[in-house]
């Protein structure tokens, strides 16, 4: 099948995560990978009576602090980031649908910048998905794939809502206040319309077996 130039730029699982772990997480793998760059060149350049020397091991120490630092720094923004592919690879199971497919689908091609107070973020929302970048939390969800969620749990900077599935597992959503209200809003709002349809659907037929 042929995918037309315009389909080719949608929204892929990859661009969610960079987006997701931000400038300061790519800036930490970044000086992850020099680090040890730095280090390797250090220890292979320099005689081995320097390394054994106290000049020596406090550069090697340094150096293995940096490296840990920011290996965590970077893991931390990988997991929170992670979280939300997994959670779009569960619904492909339970769809049965390609992620890559339904953004070509929808031509959703890009999230838009959102502002709200402390809250810094993207988001993408239609009758079909929600999508949005928050706290460096990836969230997209279909709309059919959500059987329930319960109210937002707060905390500090991030708060927590749970999402329960049409296949019986739970998903925990992390994100900013703001985005998981609007996530609430878009939700419910949906369901509202569906059951306005079935309603107007049976009250037509009701109304027809009347006459």
């Amino acid at each position: 099948m042929k995918v037309s130039p315009k389909a080719q730029c949608c929204i892929t699982k990859w661009e969610l995560y960079i987006l997701s772990i931000g400038r300061l997480g790519i800036a930490c793998f970044v000086f992850f990978i020099c680090t040890i760059t730095i280090g390797c060149i250090i220890l292979l350049s320099t005689p081995s009576n320097f390394i054994a020397s106290d000049v020596g091991e406090f550069i090697i120490e340094v150096t293995m602090l940096l490296l840990i630092s920011s290996g965590l720094f970077f893991g931390a923004f990988t997991i929170f980031s992670l979280r939300g592919i997994i959670h779009i690879s569960r619904q492909e199971v339970a769809l049965n649908f390609s992620f890559k497919e339904e953004m070509q689908k929808y031509n959703i091609s890009q999230l838009q910048k959102r502002h709200w107070r402390m809250e810094l973020g993207r988001q993408y929302q239609d009758a079909n998905w929600f999508i949005a970048i928050s706290s460096n939390s990836t969230i997209a969800i279909h709309r059919d794939y959500i059987a329930e969620i319960y109210s937002v749990q707060y905390g500090w900077k991030r708060c927590k809502t749970t999402v329960i599935g049409i296949d019986g597992k739970v998903m925990k959503i992390i994100a900013g206040l703001a985005t998981l209200k609007d996530f609430e809003r878009w939700f419910y709002s949906s369901r509202k319309r569906v059951n306005t349809k079935k309603k107007s659907f049976w009250y037509l037929i009701l109304h027809a077996l009347k006459k």
